[in-house]
């Protein structure tokens, strides 16, 4: 399952584009996303150049 992909939408209701809008903006920014799973989450590595 590719959890950044546009109009991946979970049992909550969302939308569906977040991650997939925070990746576009990460990469612009020569950055990068990294989603691991632990046990009972998710953790969010967002690592940006500096300038």
């Amino acid at each position: 399952m590719d959890v950044f992909l546009r109009y991946k939408v979970s049992s909550n209701g969302g939308s569906g584009i977040g991650l997939s809008i925070i990746e576009q903006i990460v990469t612009l920014h020569t950055g990068t996303l990294e989603l691991t799973s632990a046990k009972t989450r998710f953790i969010v590595s967002i690592r940006s150049p500096v300038a």
